[in-house]
């Protein structure tokens, strides 16, 4: 587990510990690093506290609303379309997103894969443009990753587990168990795909072991789509810390 996590639980109750606590906490930031990110964190916070970023209106809200695609439909739009003038000169619109996606990828013929915040254990295809979703797979422990190659292959991983489906979700495979269950490769940034067809995976976790971290930045590679994988340790050799964070 990570720093914050692993103070969490005793900082936000009351023990006559606490100064014990506190300082070991600021020790552990010092160790890995994250001292100068506490500092700016800590900055963050008076100034919410104090409200003076409500002056110039310098905050990023979020809403409950669903995410928006968009789409070049002609012809009678519904209600719910937003249109503004830049995107109809570009014959564009905003469109509302039916299916609340966490991640999702699209294969070369259009069609887009993923899990949903209302099943993240779940594997969803779409075949209209987010119109509406297909459960296709349910898995054990919740989908942290997926990657699609360019031979729509898939690769989800899960519970520190990549499995590879070439059957279209059909059935899956285990290809590669990371280093800890809590591992993965990040969505998006943590595997890609060579010209030559090489896969790539950079490990991505965080382990609080005795009193320091467990470095995990393996990097993966595989020349046979991703049947096997070989493991290169040369980060690990030369000090780099915890993990990896973009594979390109």
């Amino acid at each position: 587990m990570d720093v914050s996590s692993k103070y969490f639980s005793v900082l936000s109750s009351p023990s006559p510990y606490i100064i014990k606590y506190v300082w070991r906490f600021l020790l552990d930031i010092h160790r890995v690093g994250k001292l100068r990110e506490l500092i700016s964190f800590v900055l963050w916070e008076i100034n919410h506290r104090l409200r003076i970023y409500h002056f110039g209106s310098q905050y990023v809200k979020f809403t409950a609303n669903p995410g928006l695609s968009i789409t070049n439909e002609g012809g009678s739009l519904p209600e719910n379309v937003i249109i503004s003038s830049f995107l109809t000169g570009q014959g564009l619109c905003f469109q509302p997103v039916s299916v609340d996606w966490k991640y999702c990828a699209q294969t070369a013929d259009g069609v887009l894969w993923g899990c949903c915040y209302t099943n993240l254990k779940a594997l969803y295809y779409s075949d209209d443009q987010s119109r509406s979703a297909v459960l296709v797979h349910e898995f054990a422990h919740p989908i942290t990753s997926l990657f699609i190659s360019r031979q729509n292959v898939l690769f989800i991983c899960t519970n520190g587990v990549v499995y590879k489906s070439d059957n279209r979700a059909n059935s899956f495979k285990v290809v590669l168990p990371l280093s800890s269950p809590i591992s993965y490769f990040l969505f998006n940034n943590g595997m890609t795909e060579l010209p030559d067809h090489t896969l790539m995976i950079g490990e991505y976790g965080s382990i609080w072991h005795w009193k320091t971290w467990q470095n995990l930045a393996f990097l993966y590679y595989s020349s046979d789509g991703g049947d096997t994988w070989s493991t290169a340790d040369f980060l690990l050799r030369q000090g780099v810390n915890k993990h990896i964070h973009l594979v390109k």
